[in-house]
């Protein structure tokens, strides 16, 4: 279960880049839950911004681009717990080094990622234990333009043992007003109301790792284990509006998880710790705009 929800966690940040290059030079973001008598509540803060872009023209052409991205996890936890104050905020900065070309007259396409990045509550001098490493190599293949299968294999230090992860999923388009996405983490079907406006029914897997810099001892942690890092997920499902203006776009959701787990844990991923997480709404708000 463990190994499971870590790969799900890198499934989650890579979904979102599998498709196609990124759109707008800027991402703004926010994400809040209710902590519906939880031991904690979640927001999530972040920026994403294209930092270089280079056309590759000799021979099949393709588009080499680097993004650099800032998160700030903030939690709240209940009192009566009297965890360590160093629990309540997590930083997470990296880059985003994307390779995008297409196999001309085959339908092929190919999409490399690699993605280096800082996810600790810097609480002491930066060590390896903050450094995170993703990265994903993808082919996807478009028999007509309303459709695309997309597969290949993906690798995280996160997961605790070096061994490629496989990913598949499949888009498709119809009548002009429908989408359907099939895959993991994400599932959904969007109905496009007009050329501005979106809607899209969804279920999706949403997460947080982040190391802590001093480990926290605590007599009340399993087996006397020493937690080294926090980690959360959730299974929501709900609705996402998406509104296209001239330059910028605006992408509403609002779901309820049916599923949250919390977990304070070892270097070695061994639960020290694990808080009680009721389901409730979720609320995410992105806008994305060129400068």
């Amino acid at each position: 279960m463990k190994q499971l929800i870590a790969i799900s966690l890198l499934l989650c940040g890579l979904n979102l880049h599998a498709q196609k290059p990124e759109n707008y030079d800027i991402y703004l973001k926010g994400g809040w839950n209710t902590k519906s008598e939880s031991d904690a509540r979640f927001e999530q803060y972040g920026i994403n911004a294209k930092l270089l872009t280079i056309p590759i023209q000799q021979g099949q052409k393709g588009v080499f681009m680097l993004r650099g991205s800032y998160d700030l996890a903030r939690i709240d936890i209940n009192n009566q717990l009297m965890m360590p104050h160093r629990l309540e905020q997590f930083h997470s900065a990296g880059l985003m080094l994307t390779y995008f070309k297409r196999l001309q007259k085959t339908g092929w396409s190919f999409t490399g990622l690699l993605i280096p990045q800082l996810n600790s509550n810097f609480s002491q001098s930066l060590n390896s234990n903050d450094f995170y490493l993703n990265a994903a190599a993808l082919l996807s293949y478009s028999a007509t333009p309303r459709s695309r299968l997309t597969f290949g294999l993906t690798y995280a230090s996160t997961l605790g043992f070096p061994a490629p992860i496989p990913i598949i999923s499949y888009w498709k388009s119809w009548a002009d007003r429908w989408e359907m996405n099939l895959g993991f983490p994400r599932l959904g079907i969007t109905r496009r109301l007009n050329d501005k406006n979106k809607l899209a029914l969804l279920a999706d897997l949403n997460g947080y790792n982040g190391n802590i810099g001093h480990g926290i001892a605590d007599d009340r942690f399993t087996a006397g284990r020493v937690a080294k890092r926090i980690s959360y997920v959730d299974v929501i499902t709900g609705l996402e509006w998406l509104h296209k203006f001239d330059h910028y776009q605006l992408r509403l959701k609002t779901s309820y998880a049916v599923y949250r787990k919390f977990q304070l844990q070892t270097d070695d991923y061994d639960t020290a710790w694990e808080f009680d997480m009721n389901k409730g709404l979720n609320i995410g708000l992105e806008v994305g705009f060129n400068l």
